[in-house]
C-alpha cells in the first residue's frame, strides 16, 4: 500500500498538495471512489467533474502537467473557467479555519475539498483523505509511466508545432520584405534613364541578394543568412515534432495494452484503473484524425490572423 509522507495530517496534507496535479487527482479519486461521502464510482457526473478540474488546472498552470498548484491570479482564472461561484475570499476564509498552513496557492486537493460539499471539506475528512492507503496494482505503475511519457511527448509535440507556426510566420514576413526590396531594385533598373544609374541599381541589387547590403547597413532582418537559419530551425522543429508524435503513439499503445491486461485479470484498485482509463480516453481523443484535422484548421486560422495583423502593421 502507498502512503503519504508525514508524521501527522498537516504534514501529509502538505505532502499531497505538493505533488503534481495528476498525482493529486488520482489520490482523491481513489480515496473516494467507493467511499462516503462522495462515492465517486457511483456518481459518474461528479467523477467527470473531478477529472475536468484536473484538465483545466493543467491547462492554466504554466508548468502544465509538471505543476502542483496555481498562484492567486491563475486561481481566479481557474475558478472562473470551472464556472465556480466560490470567491477567492470565501476559499481563503475556509482554509484559515483549518490546521493547515495557508500558502496563497491553490492546489487540486484544496479545490476538491472545497468544491465537493462541506462533508468532504471537514477536517476529519482531510485526515481521512491523507491517511488513506492507495492500492498498489501489479502492472499499473508501468502503465502509468507509459501514459505519463505519452502525455509529456504530446506536450512536446504541441510545443514544436507552435514553434513551426511561429517560424513559418517569420519566414513569410522575411520573404515579403526581402522580395519587395528586390522588386523595387528591378523596377529601378528597368526604368533607369542612363547606364550609370542602371549599373548602380544592378550593383545594389547584387549586394541585396548576397546579403552584403543588409550586413553593411546592419539590417539583420534582411540578411539571407537569417532566412537560412530560420529554415534550418523550422526543419529541426518539424523533425522533433514528428519524433514526439511517434513516441506518443508508441507509449499510448503500451499503456492501453497494459490497462486491458489489468482489467482482464480483475485486480483491485478500481479508482486507479478508472483514472488511467479516463486519461487514455482523453489522449486518444486528441490523437484521432477528426481532432487532429480540427486542431490543424484552428492553427491555420490563427496563422492567417497573425499574417493579416502583420500586414496591417506595415
Amino acid at each position: 500500500m502507498a502512503t503519504l509522507e508525514g508524521k501527522d495530517h498537516v504534514e501529509k496534507f502538505d505532502s499531497l498538495r505538493g505533488k503534481r496535479h495528476a498525482q493529486q487527482a488520482k489520490w482523491f479519486i481513489n480515496t473516494y471512489y467507493d467511499r462516503a461521502p462522495l462515492n465517486l464510482g457511483k456518481n459518474p457526473d461528479v467523477l467527470e467533474e473531478v477529472f475536468q478540474s484536473f484538465l483545466m488546472m493543467v491547462e492554466i498552470d504554466p508548468k502544465h502537467s509538471k505543476g502542483s498548484s496555481l498562484d492567486q491570479w491563475q486561481s481566479h482564472r481557474f475558478l472562473e473557467k470551472m464556472g465556480s461561484t466560490v470567491t477567492w475570499t470565501a476559499f481563503e476564509d475556509m482554509f484559515k479555519t483549518l490546521d493547515v498552513e495557508y500558502n496563497k496557492k491553490l492546489s487540486l486537493t484544496e479545490y476538491y475539498l472545497f468544491k465537493f460539499g462541506k462533508e468532504a471539506g471537514r477536517e476529519d475528512e482531510i485526515k481521512k483523505l491523507v491517511n488513506a492507503s492507495q492500492a498498489i496494482v501489479k502492472g499499473l505503475e508501468e502503465a502509468e509511466e507509459n501514459l505519463a511519457q505519452a502525455m509529456d511527448a504530446h506536450e512536446k509535440a504541441k510545443e514544436e508545432l507552435a514553434k513551426v507556426i511561429k517560424l513559418q510566420l517569420e519566414i513569410a514576413a522575411f520573404k515579403k520584405r526581402y522580395d519587395a526590396i528586390t522588386a523595387d531594385f528591378e523596377k529601378k533598373i528597368s526604368e533607369a534613364t542612363s547606364m550609370v544609374k542602371k549599373n548602380k541599381y544592378k550593383s545594389e541589387l547584387g549586394d541585396h541578394l548576397s546579403g552584403a547590403r543588409a550586413r553593411r547597413k546592419k539590417i539583420t532582418e534582411l540578411d539571407p543568412d537569417k532566412l537560412n537559419q530560420l529554415e534550418i530551425d523550422m526543419g529541426a522543429a518539424v523533425r522533433k515534432g514528428k519524433a514526439a508524435a511517434k513516441l506518443v503513439r508508441k507509449k499510448f499503445k503500451a499503456a492501453k495494452a497494459q490497462v486491458e491486461k489489468i482489467k482482464e485479470a480483475g485486480k483491485s484498485g478500481a479508482g486507479l484503473l478508472w483514472w488511467l482509463d479516463r486519461n487514455l480516453q482523453e489522449e486518444e481523443k486528441y490523437m484521432s484524425k477528426k481532432q487532429f484535422a480540427k486542431k490543424k484548421a484552428k492553427l491555420a486560422a490563427k496563422k492567417k490572423k497573425l499574417v493579416e495583423a502583420s500586414k496591417d502593421a506595415k
